[in-house]
This record gives structure tokens, C-alpha cells and sequence, in this order.
């Protein structure tokens, strides 16, 4: 799943549960993976060597490549952000703090990919094997434009369930 996919999703799941942040944001934290086990289109990360469907295997090459996937990632969250707002303004919501964090929580797991790569230790080998393990081994392939559009579906699905819980 795409960083935005994860991060209106892990802001849905806590703002629900904003009255219990110590549920809320592990919960939203859970959510990156039950999203994974999905089947779902990924963008390609350029910079990554190793075995690409192992992420436990990844390392990464800096330079040309490097700063495309940083920009790529960057503008991913930041829409996923901007998804955010849009969907709490269509819900006539603000976004609390506990949303906020549940997005940012929700979208950590991916990040830590990059952290293993660089800092192995046993606390994220953990985390790792678990992502892995969870994470859906069927990719749909196709067009960025038809990768993208399935998860909007997924986003406006998860917005109008909510809907019916805020």
C-alpha cells in the first residue's frame, strides 16, 4: 500500500478512537499491517538492491536514484496528509491530535525499512519478519494510474464506513 493509503486509514482508526489514545494509536499502528495483507499495487523504490519482495534483504544505493525515491516517498505522505484533511472536512470533523498521530504511527512500519537496512537489531528484526509475514505475497500489477485509483477506492471505502462511526 501507498504511505497515503496507510495514513488516512491510521487517522480514521484513532480519530474513532480518540476518547482511548492508548488504544487508538497501537490500533492504528495494526492497521499498516492488515492493509498489507491485502493484495495492492506498490511503486517501485529504485534505490533498493536485494532481493526486492524481501525487504529484509534491502539495501540502499545513494545518489540520482536515491533522492527520486526520497521525493517519490515525500510526496506520497504529503498526500496522504492532504487526503486527511480533505476526508475530516467532508466528515465536518478537525482532525485531533490523535488522528494526527495515528496517521503518522499508521505509516511507520514502512519506514522502518529503511531504519533495518542501515541499524539491524533484534526489537526491528522483529518488527520486520512480522511485516513480511503478513504482508500480502500476490501483487496486483498494472499502471501507476490503475494502482493508485484501486487504493483512492479503498481510501473513499474506508472514509464512508467511518462516516457511519465518527
Amino acid at each position: 500500500m501507498t504511505l497515503a493509503t496507510h495514513g488516512v486509514v491510521g487517522s480514521l482508526v484513532a480519530q474513532s478512537l480518540a476518547w482511548n489514545p492508548f488504544l487508538a494509536i497501537p490500533i492504528a499502528f495494526l492497521s499498516h499491517f492488515v492493509l498489507d495483507a491485502i493484495p495492492h499495487w506498490d511503486y517501485q523504490l529504485h534505490s533498493v538492491s536485494g532481493d526486492y519482495n524481501d525487504s529484509m534483504t534491502w539495501k540502499f544505493s545513494y545518489g540520482v536514484s536515491f533522492i527520486s525515491d526520497c521525493l517519490k516517498v515525500g510526496i506520497d505522505f504529503i498526500i496522504g496528509v492532504g487526503l486527511s484533511l480533505v476526508a475530516f472536512k467532508i466528515l465536518g470533523q478537525e482532525l485531533s491530535w490523535v488522528g494526527w498521530l495515528g496517521l503518522l504511527v499508521a505509516v511507520f512500519p514502512d519506514f522502518f525499512h529503511f531504519i533495518y537496512s542501515h541499524f539491524p537489531n533484534k526489537a526491528i528484526n522483529l518488527l520486520q519478519r512480522f511485516h513480511k509475514f503478513v504482508h500480502s505475497k500476490r501483487r496486483i500489477e498494472g499502471s501507476p494510474v490503475f494502482g493508485i485509483s484501486l487504493q483512492g477506492l479503498l481510501i473513499f471505502g474506508f472514509v464512508v464506513v467511518f462516516s457511519f462511526i465518527l
